[in-house]
């Protein structure tokens, strides 16, 4: 108990095997906790100079707010007399697009949000369509061949990428210095921080939001062929809906302290906790994989499937494992697995070693521990697919009865 007590209170303080990150774009592949594939090459990698945009998927689509509304574009800045306020954030603008002299003229930088070992992300405007975006820019002079590598496979895979649920790459731009990719702006954030916040989430809002990810990885393995590998709460944006106040009161547990913020209202199709649409980002680690098995290690520690720990062949089933410790983790507040020793940790992995501690899953559906077990299967081949998550009965909410998961941990 001792060690779940430290974990929570590490937790609270941000802490989640690395800081909190505020970054509201898919960044930080290159802080992975391993190595991707060095001897990959993407299909057709962009060369220097090259520039890539989508010609579906307009900045139109993006869930933000209407810059004419939130942040008044640089245009009608220059057009119009400006505060004081508003000619040093102008300054402040134009002082950032000066440090990236191969950056469009189009994009203008309004702020950072994101800092990577080797990227940094940024709010901009793009001024041909009016609309916010986030620029991801890699220093190419600061990345390993490794690095850069994971980049250009990241850049190949999200440009077939087109779905509700996943982050959308509107366009790119290679050159001799930096690689600039110019992404949808998700405006919530990360679940990550989103969990640190309401310590935990309700089965409402944890069926809300691990649906939509099961939802892009199943598109990601039956209609693109690509396998994700990194699938945490790190790597899930969300965009903000209005917070709307329990009519009953706050909500809590038996096991939640006077801190435990109230979630609000959860309002079904919409969401609730301030979070509506997912989406998964960060494909750095991402893997095309049609009807075979590979062998490269990757993944975060805490939410990598026993397969990869233990140096074997793996396939999509690696991403159903994360699947199932991101659901843990969003039912009770923290992963399933856990140790300040990374060696620990990676033998606790790999004998399945985790349970439903007393008192945070004391009120916890039976439901909800079934569909748990199955995603936690150690045996990929007994391990539930995706399909099979999308229909348990904590899903569907219809109380079908399952049969129990092989090495399922005792539960009530």
């Amino acid at each position: 108990l001792a060690m779940f007590e430290n974990l929570k209170n590490l937790i609270n303080k941000k802490h989640h095997g690395k800081k909190a990150s505020h970054d509201m774009t898919p960044s930080k592949s290159e802080s992975s906790a391993s190595v991707s594939d060095g001897s990959y090459t993407p299909n057709g990698p962009p060369k220097d100079s090259e520039t890539y945009a989508s010609d579906n998927r307009t900045a139109s689509t993006m869930c933000i707010p209407s810059p004419a509304s939130s942040r008044n574009s640089l245009m009608h800045l220059c057009d119009s007399p400006v505060s004081t306020e508003s000619s040093h954030r102008l300054f402040a603008e134009n002082e950032l697009n000066q440090k990236y002299p191969d950056l469009d003229s189009r994009y203008q930088l309004m702020e950072k949000i994101g800092d990577g070992a080797f990227s940094k992300v940024y709010k901009a405007l793009d001024t041909a369509t009016n609309t916010v975006i986030a620029v991801k820019i890699i220093d190419k002079s600061s990345t390993s061949t490794t690095q850069l590598n994971n980049v250009l496979k990241e850049i190949s895979i999200m440009r077939t990428l087109d779905h509700p649920n996943i982050i959308k790459l509107l366009a790119f731009k290679n050159t001799t210095l930096n690689c600039f990719l110019f992404l949808e702006l998700v405006d919530g954030g990360e679940i990550f921080n989103q969990i640190i916040k309401l310590t935990y989430f309700s089965e409402d809002l944890a069926r809300h939001v691990i649906v939509q990810v099961a939802r892009a990885v199943k598109y990601l393995h039956e209609e693109i062929g690509v396998v994700h590998r990194d699938i945490k709460p790190e790597n899930l944006l969300f965009t903000e809906i209005p917070f709307v106040a329990n009519p009953a009161g706050r909500v809590v547990r038996a096991s939640d302290d006077d801190s435990k913020l109230d979630e609000g209202k959860f309002c079904p199709g919409i969401g609730g906790g301030s979070i509506g649409i997912v989406k998964l980002a960060d494909f750095g680690l991402s893997k095309v994989l049609w009807d075979r098995k590979t062998q490269t290690p990757c993944g975060t520690a805490g939410y990598t499937a026993p397969e990869i720990m233990n140096d074997l062949n793996y396939d999509k089933a690696v991403d159903v494992w994360s699947l199932g410790c991101v659901l843990y983790t969003l039912l009770c507040g923290f992963p399933p697995f856990y140790d300040t020793d990374q060696q620990k940790l990676a033998n606790k992995i790999v004998a399945g070693d985790y349970c439903f501690l007393s008192p945070w899953w004391d009120e916890i559906s039976k439901e909800a521990k079934d569909l748990v077990t199955h995603l936690l299967t150690l045996d990929p081949v007994e391990r539930y697919t995706v399909d099979e998550l999308l229909c348990h009965p904590w899903v569907l909410q219809n109380n079908k009865a399952t049969e129990p998961a092989l090495d399922a941990p005792q539960y009530s």
